[in-house]
Formats: structure tokens, sequence, C-alpha cells
């Protein structure tokens, strides 16, 4: 049976999945697409050229502290579960994202999760 590939874009908005964590906390993660990652590194270029240390030819910089946080925002779409130290719900931002990516354990069941999602198979379906 041949692959298909839909002709939907696949740099439009990708949607996440829901993953359990643990109990009833959940994270909805995004899977890491080439098409995404290129996106997120052409945004975070700083417009200056450099020389690429492995080639020696010139490419264009990009700042990795912006890439970072532009692939924290994107890969970790939503959560479930997860409060403050007062036990409200933990509001959807770029600051808690990177708090909760900077705890090993939910990072490592993230990348994985991102890592594993199979997006062709939806993307068939569309």
């Amino acid at each position: 049976m041949p692959l298909k590939l839909s002709k939907k874009d696949p740099a439009a908005k990708v949607e996440g999945k829901w993953f359990t964590f643990a109990g009833d906390v959940e994270f909805k993660v995004r899977p890491l697409l080439g098409t995404i990652l290129r996106e997120l590194s052409n945004a975070a270029r700083t417009g200056r050229m450099v020389a690429d240390p492995k080639t020696g030819r010139m490419v264009a910089q990009v700042d990795d502290e912006k890439y970072n946080e532009l692939l924290t925002d994107y890969l970790l779409e939503d959560w479930r579960g997860v409060v403050d130290e007062a036990g409200a719900a933990l509001p959807v931002t770029l600051e808690n994202r990177k708090a909760l990516l900077d705890m090993s354990a939910i990072s490592d069941f993230v990348w994985e999760r991102a890592r594993a999602l199979d997006i062709l198979t939806e993307q068939i379906k569309n």
C-alpha cells in the first residue's frame, strides 16, 4: 500500500494531542515536524550572517534564546491538573511553559511524546 501525504500545509498550526503524565496531570503536546522547526528557526534569525564553524559557509545567525522560546511555546500547547502554590490552575503562559519544561521528568515526557506523534496518519485521514 503506498504512503499518501496530505496536501494540507504541514506548517499550518498543528493541533496537539493530550497525554496523561501522572494522576490528573495531562499535557497537550504538538509533534516535532521538520517544517515547524525550520519555521521557528527562520523566525529566530537575527538578520546577521555568520560563518558556519563546520563548513565555513556564511549562514543566517539564529538567536538561540529566541529559538528556544519559540520552540517551548509551540511544543507544550496546554495542560490540565497543574496548579500553583495556592491550588489555583496554572495559566498557560510562556513563563509557565519554561518552568514546566525545566523539570527533567516533564521535559523528557513532553519531548518523547512530541517525537513519537504520528502526524502522517492524521493527515492521511483529512
